[in-house]
């Protein structure tokens, strides 16, 4: 059963995002006419797993760097 989602959008953007902890689940640009995140295709993966990103738990010490 899929969570309730509040829609937000504007002239650009069209937001989805689930009423239970938040969770962003709909990314859909107006302009290029495409979905911009992950649609949880069933028979895939059919959720979300935005915490993965950046990083998928701790970095060393708590601190990353990048380019040096």
């Amino acid at each position: 059963m899929e969570k309730a989602k509040t829609v937000l959008e504007n002239q650009d953007l069209l937001l989805g995002i689930h009423a239970n902890g938040g969770e962003l689940a709909r990314i859909y640009d107006k302009h290029k006419k495409r979905e911009v995140l992950w649609e949880g295709t069933p028979g895939i993966w059919n959720r979300h797993a935005l915490t993965l990103f950046p990083f998928i738990g701790k970095v060393f010490g708590g601190k990353y760097r990048f380019r040096g």
